[in-house]
């Protein structure tokens, strides 16, 4: 019979060391958050400005919203924060499609689950921010 005090018995396999789990880089974490913020910013003015426009002048507005779009498109993020931007782009595309229905008259409710659909992105995409990301940031 094995005793602990014995130690391993022999015959067993030797378990792979852990691979470790590579540490974002919390400087590239900062960087990505001030890029995110002052999209952020602009985006909501955008989307402020759209919101209380009559429809047929919507064009300009959307137009705008999908410059931001693209822009924050081609934003690299670091890693482990590739599923919230990825995200953060559906979330936005789901705003612009919204507004696009809207410009062409389709039902209410197709424009509103747009909307809808955009506001549930958005709010997934904050729980998919690994844990303790504004507490880096912020440091």
């Amino acid at each position: 019979m094995w005793d602990v005090g014995q130690g391993l018995p022999r015959g067993l396999p030797q378990l792979p060391s852990p691979t470790p789990t590579p540490t974002p880089s919390v400087e590239a974490w900062r960087e990505y958050h001030e890029l995110w913020e002052d999209h952020a910013k602009e985006w909501d003015d955008a989307n402020a400005i759209a919101g209380s426009t009559a429809r047929i002048a919507l064009a300009g507005p959307v137009s705008e919203l999908q410059k931001l779009r693209r822009e924050w498109e081609d934003v690299e993020p670091p890693e482990g924060l590739e599923k919230f931007h990825n995200k953060i782009l559906d979330y936005e595309e789901s705003i612009i499609e919204g507004y696009l229905a809207f410009m062409s008259k389709e039902p209410d409710d197709v424009v509103e689950a747009h909307f809808k659909t955009a506001s549930d992105y958005l709010e997934e995409a904050f729980e998919l921010l690994p844990e303790g990301f504004f507490e880096a940031v912020e440091e």
